[in-house]
């Protein structure tokens, strides 16, 4: 109705929501996660200081812990909490 440049005064207004909304979401998952006591956050296979990678999706394991073989010296499932989900492969006999 009013043309290009108003449609472009809307797409950055709806961009800032988004980002407003965004970064309310990743407050809240980085309070959540922040308000565990340490025995929770090792339940769920983090550490306090991984909690800001876990909120941005960027938390990676560098190596399995000696926690994360069953008894028969295989790796067991383990789920990491974010956007992606990773589990370690069983050894192929």
């Amino acid at each position: 109705m009013f043309g290009p440049p108003w449609n472009a005064i809307k797409r950055a207004f709806n961009a800032f929501v988004q980002g407003i909304a965004e970064a309310r979401r990743l407050r809240r998952a980085y309070d959540e996660l922040a308000g565990m006591s340490d025995p929770e956050l090792r339940d769920i296979g983090i550490s306090r200081a991984d909690i800001p990678a876990v909120v941005t999706g960027t938390y990676r394991r560098t190596q399995p812990r000696i926690s994360d073989f069953a008894s028969s010296g295989r790796p067991k499932r383990v789920a990491i909490a974010g956007p992606q989900r990773a589990t370690a492969r069983p050894r192929s006999r």
